[in-house]
């Protein structure tokens, strides 16, 4: 952690106790890296099975068209941020103990497209990007979880691109709202950038 904000979202990321968990914070302020560095920790203990990614398919500004191949192919540039997180903590730049985890089943990337009739027993649940993401998308991703899973939905607020959501009604800021005092829910709000000066400049000044 390089700060007190990201320590106390570790804390929440790590404790058996806390079992869904709302990140908010601004662009780089360590949400993903914190996720994913904490749920390869609790896989690779034996914690949980594996972790799976669940991202929404929203692109910024204009859509490139039909994907071809098969749902790996189509899901590639969705799982490409995931992937470049995975290789930078560690240190692995071809990408070759990456991939590792991927052929090994110890890391799932899915679209909500697919999860309705799922049950994800023990596995460390992330939803990413979840400022882009319904309600009712939400609610149906959460409620796939098994009694041995924990859920983790983070985004930031200021970088919506679902023009059928806002910062009020979006996905993470129900599940905040509506988990706030159930003891087995946990919220960390990230406000420092820490990914560069030039994020941090972009996020405040943009």
């Amino acid at each position: 952690a390089k700060n007190e904000e990201q320590l106390y979202a570790l804390y929440l990321l790590l404790e058996p106790s806390i079992k869904i968990i709302t990140i908010s914070g601004t662009t780089g302020s360590g949400k993903s890296i914190l996720t994913l560095a904490a749920g390869m920790q609790l896989v690779d203990s034996g914690k949980f099975d594996r972790m799976v990614v669940i991202r929404p398919m929203v692109a910024i500004g204009e859509e490139v068209g039909f994907l071809p191949g098969s749902l790996e192919d189509k899901l590639g540039p969705w799982t490409k941020p995931i992937y470049d997180n995975l290789c930078f903590m560690l240190n692995d730049p071809d990408g070759s103990n990456v991939q590792h985890y991927f052929d090994h089943k110890k890391i799932e990337v899915a679209p909500f497209t697919y999860l309705r009739g799922r049950s994800i027993n023990n596995a460390f649940i992330y939803i990413d990007e979840a400022q882009n993401v319904s309600l009712h998308a939400i609610k149906s991703a959460i409620s796939r979880a098994g009694n041995k899973s924990k859920v983790i939905l983070a985004g930031d607020l200021d970088q919506i691109d679902n023009l059928y959501t806002d910062r009020y009604s979006c996905g993470l800021t129900h599940v905040a709202e509506a988990f706030k005092n159930e003891s087995i829910a946990g919220t960390a709000i990230l406000s420092k950038s820490e990914r560069s000066k030039i994020a941090e400049l972009a996020a405040q000044l943009l």
